[in-house]
């Protein structure tokens, strides 16, 4: 008897979830064949038809249908199982997760309650610095992951990747600065204000900066802070104007939110090394991550075997 996989019957009752194979692939985010041979190589072991076609799509058969609900017990069985053993692994080592200022604000909160719904005893370790510190942790092993910040969600070398959710680039200005009448502002009318700008080593910055240079303009920063609060009261008080990621801020009468013309949207990442096993932990966070960010995807191919330890 050949073993049949949690894999294989995830993929069988998404089949029956959708009523067809090409919409459970695109949820999946795999290719429709590798659906169609985990349903065949099910048929095969039992020797039983599981699906029907109509004219929607298919459905399951009697026999189907009864295999779809043995298969859900069976598939929250092991997932029950999991969470257990990831808490139990967890509570032994907390996973140390950089996370830079901005996206602190941005994503940090939801991973966080996603995480601690999955394993209520375990806890997160949250390492404050820029994307680019981070990322250079993150090769070293000194972080079990980071968030980050990518203009094209490209892993960089030797990383696995889930892209979580992409977000784009604002000018938060003094709400009374004639600017702010605008719709929407140019990256050059930006840097001709007084800036208030992140870290050098975050990629804002960085990301900033290069395209300024590439559009001949240099922005005028009169200070460098990862200081959210501090930004906005300077921001409030007509001092200074800032660029920032949409949401950052909180809405405020004394403040303008402007998008900024011409820039692609920005990926938010979840970076981890990738070499050899996943730990218990960082499983824990790859699960929480896709949880709390449903249309998360990953970024780069992993191994097989890493690819299947993560989604099953």
């Amino acid at each position: 008897m050949t073993a049949v996989t949690l894999l294989q019957l995830r993929y069988f009752i998404r089949v029956c979830a959708c009523g067809g194979f090409t919409q459970a692939a695109r949820e999946l985010r795999v290719s429709q064949p590798s659906v169609s041979e985990a349903v065949r190589s099910l048929e095969d072991e039992f020797g039983m038809e599981l699906l029907e076609r109509n004219s929607r799509g298919v459905v399951p058969t009697a026999d189907g249908e009864a295999f779809r609900r043995e298969a859900e017990r069976l598939v929250e069985e092991a997932e029950a199982f999991e969470r257990r053993m990831l808490a139990l692994a967890g509570t032994a080592r907390t996973p140390r997760l950089g996370v830079p200022p901005m996206l602190e604000t941005l994503v940090f909160p939801s991973l966080l309650a996603s995480y601690r719904r999955l394993y209520p005893s375990c806890s997160i370790e949250a390492v404050e610095n820029g994307t680019v510190t981070n990322l250079e942790m993150v090769r070293r092993g000194l972080l079990e992951a980071a968030v980050a910040s990518s203009a094209d969600g490209a892993p960089p070398e030797g990383c696995g990747v889930l892209e979580l959710c992409r977000t784009r680039l604002a000018l938060y200005l003094p709400s009374r600065h004639p600017l702010a009448r605008r719709e929407s502002a140019s990256l050059a009318e930006g840097a001709e204000l007084p800036l208030i700008m992140l870290a050098s080593d975050t990629f804002l910055s960085r990301f900033v900066e290069e395209r300024c240079a590439a559009s001949g303009t240099e922005p005028r920063v009169i200070m460098r802070t990862n200081q959210l609060e501090a930004i906005r009261r300077m921001i409030e008080e007509g001092t200074a104007a800032a660029f920032l990621y949409e949401g950052v801020l909180p809405p405020s009468e004394k403040i303008r939110c402007l998008p900024v013309r011409g820039l692609p949207p920005v990926s938010t990442l979840l970076v981890w090394k990738r070499s050899g096993r996943l730990t218990a932990s960082l499983r824990g966070l790859l699960r929480a991550a896709a949880e709390a960010f449903p249309d998360s995807r990953e970024a780069a191919p992993l191994s097989q075997k890493s690819h299947n330890e993560m989604i099953q």
